[in-house]
Protein backbone atom coordinates (compact mmCIF):
# COMPACT_ATOMS: atom_id res chain seq x y z
CA UNK A 1 0.00 0.00 0.00
CA UNK A 2 0.94 3.46 -0.91
CA UNK A 3 1.99 6.20 1.72
CA UNK A 4 -0.93 8.26 2.56
CA UNK A 5 -1.08 12.39 3.92
CA UNK A 6 -3.19 13.01 6.77
CA UNK A 7 -3.77 16.35 7.61
CA UNK A 8 -3.19 17.63 11.09
CA UNK A 9 -5.73 18.54 13.27
CA UNK A 10 -6.34 21.96 14.85
CA UNK A 11 -5.28 22.11 18.40
CA UNK A 12 -7.98 20.43 20.43
CA UNK A 13 -8.52 18.27 23.58
CA UNK A 14 -9.20 14.06 23.18
CA UNK A 15 -10.15 12.81 20.54
CA UNK A 16 -13.83 11.39 20.07
CA UNK A 17 -13.44 9.66 17.07
CA UNK A 18 -16.19 10.62 14.99
CA UNK A 19 -13.69 13.87 14.57
CA UNK A 20 -13.19 14.38 10.44
CA UNK A 21 -10.16 14.22 8.44
CA UNK A 22 -9.22 14.99 5.49
CA UNK A 23 -6.49 12.36 3.69
CA UNK A 24 -4.47 12.32 0.74
CA UNK A 25 -3.53 9.58 -0.86
CA UNK A 26 -1.97 10.89 -3.90
CA UNK A 27 -4.54 11.05 -5.96
CA UNK A 28 -7.24 12.33 -4.14
CA UNK A 29 -7.69 13.76 -1.12
CA UNK A 30 -10.69 11.79 1.44
CA UNK A 31 -12.22 12.05 4.14
CA UNK A 32 -12.46 9.94 7.02
CA UNK A 33 -13.18 9.65 10.93
CA UNK A 34 -9.97 9.66 13.39
CA UNK A 35 -12.14 6.27 14.69
CA UNK A 36 -11.25 4.57 11.36
CA UNK A 37 -7.85 5.44 11.70
CA UNK A 38 -7.63 3.77 14.56
CA UNK A 39 -8.69 0.65 13.74
CA UNK A 40 -6.30 0.58 10.75
CA UNK A 41 -3.69 1.07 12.76
CA UNK A 42 -4.80 -1.50 15.63
CA UNK A 43 -3.06 -4.85 15.66
CA UNK A 44 -6.48 -6.35 14.96
CA UNK A 45 -7.26 -4.49 12.42
CA UNK A 46 -4.24 -5.87 10.16
CA UNK A 47 -4.92 -9.55 10.95
CA UNK A 48 -2.88 -9.77 13.97
CA UNK A 49 -5.45 -10.81 16.40
CA UNK A 50 -5.61 -14.71 17.27
CA UNK A 51 -9.70 -14.30 16.22
CA UNK A 52 -8.75 -13.17 12.81
CA UNK A 53 -7.33 -16.25 12.08
CA UNK A 54 -9.83 -18.36 13.57
CA UNK A 55 -10.86 -21.84 11.12
CA UNK A 56 -7.96 -21.28 8.93
CA UNK A 57 -6.20 -24.57 9.72
CA UNK A 58 -9.25 -26.08 9.29
CA UNK A 59 -9.25 -24.68 5.55
CA UNK A 60 -6.26 -25.70 4.99
CA UNK A 61 -6.44 -29.10 6.16
CA UNK A 62 -9.68 -28.90 3.90
CA UNK A 63 -6.67 -28.96 1.02
CA UNK A 64 -5.25 -32.13 1.44
CA UNK A 65 -6.55 -35.12 -0.48
CA UNK A 66 -8.17 -37.27 1.06
CA UNK A 67 -7.45 -40.53 -1.30
CA UNK A 68 -3.62 -41.33 -1.61
CA UNK A 69 -2.32 -38.20 -0.49
CA UNK A 70 1.86 -37.72 -1.09
CA UNK A 71 4.34 -36.86 1.64
CA UNK A 72 7.25 -34.73 1.18
CA UNK A 73 8.43 -35.23 4.66
CA UNK A 74 8.12 -36.96 7.69
CA UNK A 75 4.98 -37.76 9.50
CA UNK A 76 4.98 -37.94 12.86
CA UNK A 77 1.99 -39.33 14.92
CA UNK A 78 0.91 -39.39 18.72
CA UNK A 79 2.60 -42.85 20.34
CA UNK A 80 -1.02 -44.12 21.27
CA UNK A 81 -2.22 -47.12 22.86
CA UNK A 82 -3.06 -50.43 22.61
CA UNK A 83 -6.66 -49.34 22.70
CA UNK A 84 -6.08 -45.86 20.87
CA UNK A 85 -3.50 -47.06 18.16
CA UNK A 86 -1.08 -44.22 16.18
CA UNK A 87 -2.10 -45.63 12.89
CA UNK A 88 -5.42 -47.53 12.48
CA UNK A 89 -8.05 -48.21 9.76
CA UNK A 90 -10.90 -45.67 10.09
CA UNK A 91 -13.54 -46.71 12.57
CA UNK A 92 -11.53 -49.41 14.33
CA UNK A 93 -8.77 -47.23 16.55
CA UNK A 94 -7.86 -50.38 19.24
CA UNK A 95 -6.27 -52.18 15.92
CA UNK A 96 -2.78 -51.42 14.50
CA UNK A 97 0.65 -49.84 15.16
CA UNK A 98 1.12 -48.12 17.81
CA UNK A 99 5.11 -46.66 19.82
CA UNK A 100 4.76 -48.06 23.54
CA UNK A 101 8.66 -46.54 24.34
CA UNK A 102 11.40 -45.17 22.61
CA UNK A 103 12.75 -47.12 20.03
CA UNK A 104 10.06 -49.75 19.62
CA UNK A 105 6.84 -50.27 17.58
CA UNK A 106 4.19 -52.74 18.26
CA UNK A 107 1.19 -54.29 16.71
CA UNK A 108 -2.70 -54.25 18.71
CA UNK A 109 -5.54 -56.53 17.46
CA UNK A 110 -8.89 -55.71 19.39
CA UNK A 111 -6.85 -53.67 21.84
CA UNK A 112 -4.37 -56.20 22.79
CA UNK A 113 -0.79 -56.46 22.49
CA UNK A 114 0.30 -59.29 19.62
CA UNK A 115 3.60 -58.21 18.41
CA UNK A 116 6.80 -56.05 19.54
CA UNK A 117 9.97 -55.24 18.11
CA UNK A 118 12.23 -53.27 20.54
CA UNK A 119 15.34 -51.20 19.76
CA UNK A 120 17.30 -54.51 20.06
CA UNK A 121 15.90 -56.20 17.45
CA UNK A 122 14.46 -58.75 19.55
CA UNK A 123 10.39 -59.73 18.22
CA UNK A 124 8.19 -60.79 21.21
CA UNK A 125 4.84 -62.44 21.13
CA UNK A 126 2.09 -61.25 23.44
CA UNK A 127 -0.07 -62.05 25.70
CA UNK A 128 2.59 -65.17 25.83
CA UNK A 129 0.14 -67.73 26.27
CA UNK A 130 -1.25 -67.10 22.84
CA UNK A 131 -0.46 -69.35 19.89
CA UNK A 132 1.51 -68.53 17.05
CA UNK A 133 -0.11 -69.79 13.99
CA UNK A 134 1.23 -69.44 10.04
CA UNK A 135 -1.18 -70.13 7.58
CA UNK A 136 -0.11 -70.58 4.01
CA UNK A 137 -0.15 -73.36 1.29
CA UNK A 138 -1.01 -76.85 1.68
CA UNK A 139 2.62 -77.50 1.60
CA UNK A 140 4.08 -73.97 3.41
CA UNK A 141 8.13 -73.11 3.59
CA UNK A 142 9.50 -70.71 5.92
CA UNK A 143 12.46 -69.78 4.81
CA UNK A 144 15.79 -67.51 6.84
CA UNK A 145 17.51 -65.72 3.77
CA UNK A 146 20.98 -63.57 4.18
CA UNK A 147 20.86 -59.94 3.48
CA UNK A 148 20.93 -60.42 -1.01
CA UNK A 149 17.57 -62.61 -0.48
CA UNK A 150 18.15 -64.35 -3.73
CA UNK A 151 16.75 -68.36 -3.40
CA UNK A 152 20.76 -69.11 -4.04
CA UNK A 153 20.97 -67.21 -0.37
CA UNK A 154 18.85 -69.56 1.85
CA UNK A 155 20.29 -70.73 4.72
CA UNK A 156 17.87 -72.65 6.21
CA UNK A 157 14.28 -74.03 5.30
CA UNK A 158 11.30 -74.75 7.75
CA UNK A 159 9.57 -77.15 5.69
CA UNK A 160 6.11 -79.02 5.93
CA UNK A 161 5.49 -81.68 2.89
CA UNK A 162 3.53 -84.30 2.56
CA UNK A 163 2.81 -85.29 6.04
CA UNK A 164 6.87 -84.59 6.92
CA UNK A 165 8.00 -81.88 9.03
CA UNK A 166 12.18 -81.09 8.71
CA UNK A 167 14.55 -78.59 9.25
CA UNK A 168 16.59 -78.03 5.84
CA UNK A 169 19.85 -76.36 5.31
CA UNK A 170 20.50 -75.13 1.61
CA UNK A 171 23.13 -74.81 -0.67
CA UNK A 172 21.63 -73.35 -3.84
CA UNK A 173 18.32 -72.88 -5.67
CA UNK A 174 18.84 -76.03 -8.12
CA UNK A 175 20.62 -78.48 -5.79
CA UNK A 176 18.67 -80.62 -3.19
CA UNK A 177 17.97 -78.93 0.12
CA UNK A 178 20.21 -80.64 2.81
CA UNK A 179 17.95 -81.78 5.85
CA UNK A 180 18.96 -82.22 9.29
CA UNK A 181 16.28 -82.44 11.24
CA UNK A 182 13.03 -84.37 9.89
CA UNK A 183 9.75 -85.63 11.77
CA UNK A 184 7.52 -87.98 9.74
CA UNK A 185 3.94 -88.47 10.74
CA UNK A 186 0.81 -89.90 9.86
CA UNK A 187 -1.96 -88.18 10.71
CA UNK A 188 -1.67 -87.20 14.12
CA UNK A 189 1.09 -89.54 15.34
CA UNK A 190 5.00 -89.41 14.55
CA UNK A 191 6.21 -92.16 13.24
CA UNK A 192 9.84 -91.40 12.68
CA UNK A 193 12.67 -88.49 13.41
CA UNK A 194 15.54 -88.13 11.74
CA UNK A 195 18.55 -85.74 12.58
CA UNK A 196 21.74 -85.24 10.28
CA UNK A 197 19.89 -85.66 7.00
CA UNK A 198 16.60 -86.67 5.14
CA UNK A 199 15.50 -90.34 5.76
CA UNK A 200 17.56 -92.87 4.21
CA UNK A 201 20.73 -90.49 4.98
CA UNK A 202 20.43 -89.58 7.90
CA UNK A 203 23.13 -89.94 11.41
CA UNK A 204 19.96 -90.72 14.19
CA UNK A 205 17.04 -92.16 13.52
CA UNK A 206 14.26 -92.72 15.59
CA UNK A 207 11.48 -95.05 14.79
CA UNK A 208 7.98 -95.78 16.31
CA UNK A 209 7.32 -99.10 15.72
CA UNK A 210 4.44 -101.97 16.44
CA UNK A 211 4.55 -102.85 19.97
CA UNK A 212 7.79 -100.88 20.67
CA UNK A 213 7.82 -98.14 23.57
CA UNK A 214 11.16 -96.46 22.19
CA UNK A 215 13.86 -97.12 19.32
CA UNK A 216 16.98 -95.14 18.29
CA UNK A 217 18.94 -96.22 15.64
CA UNK A 218 22.30 -95.45 14.67
CA UNK A 219 22.49 -95.78 10.75
CA UNK A 220 25.39 -94.29 10.02
CA UNK A 221 27.83 -91.22 10.42
CA UNK A 222 30.23 -88.75 8.70
CA UNK A 223 33.39 -90.86 6.72
CA UNK A 224 33.17 -93.98 9.26
CA UNK A 225 31.48 -96.14 12.19
CA UNK A 226 28.66 -94.75 13.42
CA UNK A 227 30.29 -93.81 17.07
CA UNK A 228 27.87 -92.90 20.22
CA UNK A 229 30.68 -91.07 22.55
CA UNK A 230 31.14 -87.95 24.83
CA UNK A 231 33.63 -85.46 24.84
CA UNK A 232 35.27 -85.84 28.62
CA UNK A 233 34.73 -88.90 30.97
CA UNK A 234 32.92 -92.12 30.57
CA UNK A 235 29.44 -93.03 28.36
CA UNK A 236 27.06 -94.14 31.38
CA UNK A 237 24.14 -95.95 30.81
CA UNK A 238 20.95 -95.76 33.23
CA UNK A 239 20.17 -99.73 32.27
CA UNK A 240 21.76 -103.19 31.15
CA UNK A 241 22.87 -102.80 27.47
CA UNK A 242 21.59 -105.58 25.19
CA UNK A 243 24.32 -107.12 22.60
CA UNK A 244 23.41 -108.17 19.44
CA UNK A 245 23.19 -112.19 19.67
CA UNK A 246 24.55 -114.75 17.33
CA UNK A 247 25.79 -118.27 16.91
CA UNK A 248 28.96 -119.78 16.15
CA UNK A 249 27.67 -120.55 12.59
CA UNK A 250 26.53 -116.95 11.93
CA UNK A 251 29.22 -114.45 13.55
CA UNK A 252 29.51 -111.48 11.64
CA UNK A 253 32.57 -110.29 10.14
CA UNK A 254 35.57 -109.62 11.94
CA UNK A 255 37.34 -106.78 10.35
CA UNK A 256 35.70 -104.05 12.61
CA UNK A 257 36.40 -104.64 16.27
CA UNK A 258 33.11 -105.49 18.60
CA UNK A 259 31.63 -107.34 21.04
CA UNK A 260 28.90 -109.70 20.69
CA UNK A 261 26.86 -112.43 22.67
CA UNK A 262 27.56 -115.71 21.26
CA UNK A 263 24.37 -118.14 22.18
CA UNK A 264 25.94 -121.54 21.46
CA UNK A 265 29.71 -120.77 22.18
CA UNK A 266 31.82 -124.07 23.26
CA UNK A 267 31.92 -124.45 27.10
CA UNK A 268 29.50 -122.46 27.76
CA UNK A 269 31.26 -119.62 26.45
CA UNK A 270 28.78 -116.23 25.18
CA UNK A 271 30.97 -113.43 24.73
CA UNK A 272 33.28 -112.65 22.37
CA UNK A 273 35.47 -109.94 21.01
CA UNK A 274 36.86 -108.71 17.33
CA UNK A 275 40.39 -108.12 17.27
CA UNK A 276 39.93 -107.08 13.17
CA UNK A 277 41.31 -110.23 12.05
CA UNK A 278 38.80 -112.94 14.11
CA UNK A 279 36.40 -113.16 16.61
CA UNK A 280 38.10 -114.64 20.21
CA UNK A 281 36.38 -115.55 23.48
CA UNK A 282 38.10 -113.16 26.48
CA UNK A 283 40.42 -115.73 26.96
CA UNK A 284 42.50 -115.07 23.54
CA UNK A 285 40.84 -118.75 21.86
CA UNK A 286 39.21 -118.43 18.51
CA UNK A 287 35.39 -118.72 18.98
CA UNK A 288 34.17 -122.37 18.28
Amino acid sequence: MSDIAIHQLATAGTLSGSEILPVDDGTATLRTTVAAIRQGLAAAGHGHAMADVEGLQAALNAKVPLAAPVFTGAVTVPSGSAASTAVSPSGDRDTGLFFPATDTVALATGGAVRLSIANNGYIALAPADQRVRIIGSSNPNLDIENQAGADNEKLWRLNVNGGQFSIQTLTDAYNAAATAFQVARSGLSVTMVTVGGGIGNESLRVVVASGASRCITVTGSSGGDPAIGTSAGRLALGAVPVLPSYTVATLPTAAARGLIYVSDGSGGKRLAVSDGAGWRWPDGATVS
